[in-house]
């Protein structure tokens, strides 16, 4: 997913990675990675409006957008945009006064949260790749200050270099593997 998102800036990924997990179990420290990456052509939100609302002007240059904390799972009114946002090869912006016009979507969205239904998960889902974010590390400062470390030297570039040069030949972003996390989101998006 990361080596498609670098290789193909231009594209939408079309899947969504979706990080859930305690609290201090390092989800958020990928994303800084992907900050580093795509710099100003980046953004994180925490908020369901700056995803979903109305006003999205500042989406429309944002190539890696983390939603940390971004999204209910419920929001039945924000569900199809958050969709569109992951697969559309076309999105409305709207600038606040402004008529909406459409824009090419080259979203790369991982969304990270600690609750447990985060996304809107369909029986037969297709958009988010749920991997298990593992609490190993949870609280341990001196193994996320060497990781910080890591991601502010010299350990970005050769980072880089790795997924720039990533044979995907035989990857399908379209078609991410449905794992035991994206199971769970599926049975809290059911009906009761």
């Amino acid at each position: 997913w990361w080596g498609y998102a670098v290789q193909n800036p231009e594209k939408v990924e079309e899947s969504s990675v979706v990080r859930k997990g305690g609290k201090g179990a390092g989800k958020n420290s990928f994303a800084e990675i992907l900050h580093r990456i795509f710099k100003h052509h980046s953004m994180e939100i925490s908020s369901t409006n700056h995803l979903t609302g109305k006003f999205n002007k500042h989406l429309q240059d944002v190539l890696f957008l983390h939603a940390n904390e971004a999204f209910w799972a419920g929001d039945r009114a924000g569900e199809g945009t958050l969709k569109a946002f992951i697969t559309d090869p076309m999105i409305a912006i709207e600038a606040k006064g402004v008529d909406a016009k459409q824009a090419r979507n080259r979203l790369k969205i991982l969304i990270s949260a600690n609750a447990d239904w985060v996304v809107p998960a369909s029986a037969d889902e297709r958009r988010f790749f749920a991997p298990t974010v593992s609490d190993r590390y949870a609280g341990n400062t001196e193994y996320f200050a060497a990781l910080k470390d890591a991601i502010a030297g010299d350990e970005l570039p050769a980072f880089f270099d790795y997924l720039h040069n990533l044979d995907l030949s035989e990857f399908d972003h379209r078609n991410p593997p449905h794992t035991a996390a994206l199971h769970e989101q599926k049975l809290l998006s059911g009906d009761s």
